[in-house]
């Protein structure tokens, strides 16, 4: 025991801290930490949802998808994506204002993000096209399809290459 300034301090032994083995791809910029948990096996089937600058969440249904989207706010995006087999294919929208832009990715190294249309574009880039705009309730459809195998074949992707 040692006493300084009337206070007794007494040594105290610390447990033994082991530090986990950190994830491979820890230190690469690309890393999403939702990559990690969808590897785990007790999330092999779950889709999750992350909003920017929010917490992720497991979703159950395209009802819970479609609410997630419904309540961004305005120059926000959400981004939802689900393992299938070894790819992680993902959709992410953005709102403005009343509409909702989506882009979808297949998951594969090789692949870009396409921009979902209805039609090919009218106006200028830099504008908001009708043909890229939906409401919330299309682009929750057009997310949860893609994360669910449906390669949109009815509708225009375009990369963003």
């Amino acid at each position: 025991m040692d006493a300084r300034d009337g206070f007794e301090i007494t040594p105290v032994a610390l447990p033994e801290f082991r530090i986990a083995r950190p994830h491979p791809r820890l230190g690469d910029p690309d890393f999403d930490p939702v990559d990690a948990v969808l590897d785990s096996p007790e999330f092999r089937d779950a889709i999750i949802w992350k909003a920017q600058g929010g917490e992720a969440a497991l979703l159950e249904d395209a009802n819970g998808l479609a609410a997630k989207v419904r309540g961004l706010d305005d120059n926000r995006f959400g981004i939802v994506k689900r393992r299938a087999g070894s790819v992680t294919p993902f959709a992410q929208t953005l709102r403005i204002g009343d509409a909702w832009i989506v882009e979808v990715h297949d998951g594969t190294d090789d692949d870009w993000a396409h921009r979902v249309l209805r039609a090919a574009r009218s106006v200028p880039a830099g504008q908001l096209d009708p043909a890229e705009s939906w409401n919330a309730s299309d682009a929750a459809d057009i997310m949860w399809s893609w994360l669910h195998g449906d390669r949109l074949e009815h509708l225009q992707r375009v990369p963003l290459r």
